[in-house]
C-alpha cells in the first residue's frame, strides 16, 4: 500500500514500511536531542542559574525556531488544526513544559547519571495512556509490554549502580 505525502517544498511516495522506519529514525533524532539537552542544562546549572529561568529560554529559543520553520503553515492554522485538537496541542505544551521544568530541577539537584535513567520510564506512561485511550488505534502486544518491563529493570540498576 501507498501512501502519499505531499508537500510544496518535497513530493514524496512514501510506502508503509518506509514510514514507519523514518518515524522511528525521528524519534532517534528526537530522544537524542532530548538527551544532548540534558547534559547542557547541567552545563548551563554549573553556573548557579535557576532552572526554570533556563527552561525558559530553551523553550522560547526552541518556540521561535519551530515558527521560523513552520512559517506558510502558522498564516492559516485553521486549515492545519481542527478546533477541538487544540485543547489536546495546549495540553500537550502544558505537559511538555512541566516535564522539562521538573527535568531541569531534578538535574539542578541529582547528578545526570540518576536522574537520566529516570526518564527512561517516560514509555510506560505513554505505554498505559496508550491502552487506555488508544486502544482502537494502536495495539500494545505482550512483546512490547515485555520490552517496556525490560526498561523499568534496566532503570532501576542504573540508578542503583549510580547512587552509591
Amino acid at each position: 500500500m501507498w501512501l502519499v505525502k505531499e508537500d510544496k517544498n518535497m513530493k514524496s511516495f512514501i510506502t508503509e514500511k518506509n514510514m514507519v522506519i523514518l518515524g522511528m529514525l525521528c524519534a532517534l533524532i528526537g530522544g537524542s536531542a532530548y538527551g544532548a539537552s540534558q547534559f547542557m542544562f547541567k552545563q548551563v546549572f554549573k553556573q548557579n542559574i535557576d532552572p526554570l529561568v533556563a527552561v525558559s529560554y530553551a523553550l522560547l529559543s526552541g518556540t521561535i525556531i519551530l515558527m521560523i520553520l513552520n512559517l506558510k503553515s502558522l498564516k492559516k492554522p485553521e486549515k492545519q488544526i481542527p478546533k477541538e485538537a487544540y485543547i489536546y496541542c495546549i495540553i500537550a505544551g502544558i505537559c511538555a513544559s512541566g516535564g522539562l521544568g521538573f527535568s531541569a530541577l531534578a538535574l539542578n539537584i541529582a547528578p545526570v547519571v540518576v536522574v537520566s535513567p529516570i526518564f527512561a520510564l517516560v514509555p510506560l506512561v505513554t505505554l498505559s495512556l496508550t491502552v487506555i485511550f488508544l486502544k482502537a488505534t494502536d495495539q500494545v502486544t505482550k512483546k512490547i509490554w515485555i520490552g517496556a518491563t525490560l526498561v523499568v529493570v534496566g532503570v532501576i540498576f542504573i540508578g542503583f549502580g549510580s547512587y552509591q
